[in-house]
């Protein structure tokens, strides 16, 4: 709790309502002028540390990751009102991923990893379309999506690619280090696997190839993003990394907050929201670049 805080989770928002998820087991959902909508507790939870999956807006839908240690569920709430729309129950160990929402083939796609699998849901129902077991250990990064493979990423079990149209694995790299909290991510041909200890890999979408590595003073618990050609990573003591995504590793810059920060920063225009360990701060983007949000 003293890294993570009591607010580990990532809050979502659709433009209309904003959906927190605490330690606790806490899910609260406001408006946009800070009403509070309705609240729901998930607990108790059989989960070691605390509840740390991040809640999923979509489609007038709230979706949540409910993983324990004797199981668990996947959710879809009535964003509106809290009402459960469908609940699918995980024969999985307990995860602290977040879900992810994948246009496959023209048709939404609810992915999770977990322990040991990761699992396509059909996300109006909550249908297992297809399971993967791949993962092993505390899962705690989410998975990604590009040009139609799930990438997923866990120390001591790998990185694999999985396809998201027939559910079988496309490849395993077991040959980089590889994350432990931090989430891969994907794009242009190119995966990046972040660790909380320093090394950073870059790997062929198509083939888990490694293309790079390189390996920076410190780690992150932060996932990176992805926006138009570079790669925003930021560090533990809050120095965000900016590199290209390319096949060769090129360093753009490396601003630092001057404190310490686990957050996964959100870009909206031309500005950047980062969550430090005491302060909010809003960046600016250089160079006119303009992510959109």
């Amino acid at each position: 709790m003293a890294e993570a805080g009591y607010a580990p989770a990532t809050t979502a928002c659709d433009g209309r309502h904003l959906v927190a998820s605490f330690a606790n087991a806490d899910v609260v959902c406001f408006d946009m002028s800070g009403q509070r909508l309705w609240a729901r507790n998930l607990g108790p939870l059989k989960v070691d540390y605390a509840f740390a999956s991040s809640p999923l807006i979509a489609n007038g839908r709230l979706y949540l990751q409910v993983d324990e240690r004797d199981g668990g569920r996947v959710m879809a709430w009535d964003v509106r009102t809290g009402r459960v729309l469908w609940q699918t129950r995980r024969r999985l160990k307990s995860c602290w991923s977040s879900p992810l929402l994948a246009r496959v083939r023209g048709r939404w796609q609810l992915v999770l990893n977990g322990n040991p699998a990761v699992v396509g849901y059909e996300p109006t129902t909550g249908r297992p379309l297809w399971t993967v077991e791949c993962l092993d250990g505390e899962v705690t990064p989410s998975p990604a999506f590009c040009d139609g493979l799930v990438i997923a990423a866990q120390d001591y079990a790998g990185c694999v690619a999985i396809d998201a149209v027939t559910g079988r694995l496309r490849w395993r790299q077991e040959d980089v280090d590889l994350p432990d909290v931090p989430s891969p991510v994907a794009a242009r041909g190119l995966v990046f696997v972040p660790t909380s200890f320093g090394p950073v890999a870059c790997l062929r979408l198509d083939t888990g190839r490694v293309v790079w590595t390189h390996e920076f003073d410190e780690g992150a618990y932060a996932s990176p993003v992805i926006v138009e050609d570079k790669v925003f990573l930021m560090n533990l003591s809050g120095r965000m990394h900016i590199f290209a995504v390319d096949e060769s590793f090129r360093e753009l810059g490396s601003p630092a907050l001057g404190e310490p920060s686990n957050s996964v920063p959100a870009f909206v225009g031309t500005r950047v929201y980062v969550r430090g360990r005491k302060h909010l701060f809003c960046l600016g983007l250089a160079n006119g670049d303009r992510p959109g949000g």
